[in-house]
């Protein structure tokens, strides 16, 4: 609406000037169909101005087409078109009508008017006047694709934010474990949070080596820096020892048993998850305390689970 007045306004201002300029007169009628609801009034007021339109229409030519045509609409994707013929009323205040004559018999009104119209100076203002009405839209169109873009990447950073702190989070049971060299087990993996969350690892399991099968466990906790890559500090079983001494009765080395070596674990490693499917695949290094060194870490999970709500 606001838009409507300001061009009527523009239009009226432009008559005002134009004056004293050069007129041409001519004598247009027009007949209105009216609805059931309309009066002689204002069938009287729609008949004037839908001929003053069409008066403009012939005389200056697209001009005024192009100008009634400013509104600006957007349809579901935000793209920008031209439409309606609203402003048809406040042109008319840039043509001097007078009515010659005019009947009505409650069903349509005719009128035949003389109209007059220093058409060369309305053509050149009305040029003007699209042409700003033009520049203003592109500054509109600007305005608006620029907040658009705004918001979009405003979204954006809020899904990646969502995205990396608030997901992949879940719980799986870890069927089978294996680490390097011959620890195997089963245990349970989860996870709470996208980056920089937390997770945790326990496990139980045998340690193989020839005829010993002691029981081997490891309890781990992990911090997920990107993604699914994590870093884990953990406790557990590193190995079995076999123990050898030399027998003096039978001159001969044999074995005296076997000393199962625990400690501290460091190590990276990456989760693998699809649906009910989880694989994990870590590396590193565990200090055996009781020999005071440091060995390899290699460890591989095939588990099944779920993601959590």
């Amino acid at each position: 609406m606001k838009k409507q007045i300001i061009c009527a306004l523009a239009l009226s201002s432009l008559w005002v000037g134009n004056v004293y300029a050069a007129k041409e007169t001519f004598v247009r009628e027009y007949t209105y169909k009216a609805s059931e609801h309309d009066s002689k009034v204002a069938a009287k007021e729609k008949a004037l101005t839908q001929m003053r339109v069409e008066f403009l229409e012939e005389e200056v030519g697209a001009l005024v087409s192009t100008l009634l045509d400013m509104h600006l609409a957007e349809d579901e994707k935000g793209i920008t078109k031209e439409y309606s013929r609203d402003v048809s009323s406040f042109t008319a205040g840039l043509v001097e009508t007078k009515i010659i004559s005019e009947r009505w018999d409650g069903s349509s009104y005719y009128v035949e008017a003389e109209l007059s119209a220093d058409v060369d100076g309305l053509r050149k203002k009305l040029q003007a006047t699209v042409e700003k009405q033009h520049e203003d839209r592109k500054k509109q169109l600007y305005a608006r694709t620029k907040t658009a873009d705004k918001e979009k990447k405003q979204e954006k950073r809020k899904q990646t934010a969502s995205t990396l702190f608030k997901g992949n989070s879940y719980l799986f049971w870890n069927g089978v474990e294996f680490s390097y060299p011959d620890y195997f087990g089963t245990g349970l993996s989860g996870r709470s949070g996208g980056i920089f969350g937390v997770g945790f690892r326990v496990s139980a399991g045998m340690e193989i080596e020839d005829d010993a099968r002691p029981f081997g466990y490891d309890l781990g906790f992990r911090l997920y820096p990107y993604n699914n890559l994590f870093l884990s500090l953990g406790y557990g079983t590193l190995g079995v020892k076999k123990i050898t001494e030399f027998n003096e009765s039978d001159g001969r080395w044999g074995t005296d048993g076997y000393r199962q070596s625990e400690g501290i674990k460091i190590s990276a490693g990456y989760d693998l998850n699809a649906g009910s499917l989880f694989i994990s695949f870590n590396a590193g290094m565990g200090y055996d305390a009781f020999m005071k060194s440091w060995q390899p870490i290699i460890g591989i999970i095939l588990g099944m689970g779920g993601k959590l709500k």
